[in-house]
């Protein structure tokens, strides 16, 4: 782990992906959707400059469902592209449910650059929370990744992750979130735990328009996740 001092000053000037209310004039008309005040490009990414190898693992239905509650969608595929440019040697990994024999979202992910890990869903039980763990932990493991991005606004799971990987990997001492305004739980603001170093937003420039009544994960088709 590093000093608290060298973590303290690596943080930029605060922007917590939280419930910041929207600006006047951007009220959406139709579905109710929550109102954020989004960041327009994709950060920061100022505390992972000196960083050889940085694990990215998503929790793909937080993400997709947090952008459809905003109105908008979140184009893996830009994300991706994003990332890479804003980090040195990305690891892209992407973790979701899905019914048995049915690896559409899979192929579409890797298709976009990720590395897919899918979750059969089992009669009511939806919820990837205990395999997005899992994965971390075993490429943690596997890997010599000196940074983590746990890419969820779950407060609980994104906190339960962040203390295993301070218990249990001690070559990754910077870890982080990455999530979107208005679906980001305070519990993982880096300000208030020691257990998170900094928080990312998912910015508009990773964006677009979302379809209605669709929840889709690229602008390109065919859409992978559908409502």
């Amino acid at each position: 782990m590093h000093p608290a001092s060298s973590i303290h000053s690596l943080k930029p000037p605060v922007r917590f992906p939280g419930n910041r209310p929207a600006p006047e004039g951007r009220a959406r008309s139709g579905r109710q959707h929550r109102h954020a005040d989004i960041a327009p490009t994709t950060g920061p990414f100022g505390a992972f400059h000196d960083r050889a190898r940085v694990l990215i693992v998503a929790d793909v239905e937080n993400i997709a469902y947090g952008g459809r509650d905003l109105g908008v969608a979140v184009d893996f595929g830009k994300l991706a592209d994003r990332l890479r440019t804003a980090l040195l040697n990305p690891a892209l990994h992407a973790v979701f449910s899905a019914p048995p024999r049915d690896d559409r979202v899979g192929q579409f992910l890797s298709a976009l650059g990720w590395t897919p890990y899918q979750r059969e869903i089992v009669g009511r039980h939806t919820n990837a929370d205990i395999a997005i763990g899992f994965h971390a932990a075993a490429l943690l493991a596997r890997t010599n990744a000196d940074a983590c991005v746990v890419a969820t606004g779950d407060g609980g799971l994104a906190l339960d992750i962040a203390q295993g990987i301070r218990a249990a990997f001690a070559h990754c001492s910077l870890i982080g979130t990455m999530s979107l305004a208005g679906s980001t739980s305070r519990l993982i603001d880096s300000r208030n735990t020691r257990h998170i170093d900094v928080n990312l937003e998912i910015g508009r420039d990773v964006m677009h328009a979302a379809m209605p009544d669709r929840l889709d994960i690229s602008s390109v088709a065919p859409t992978a996740l559908a409502s």
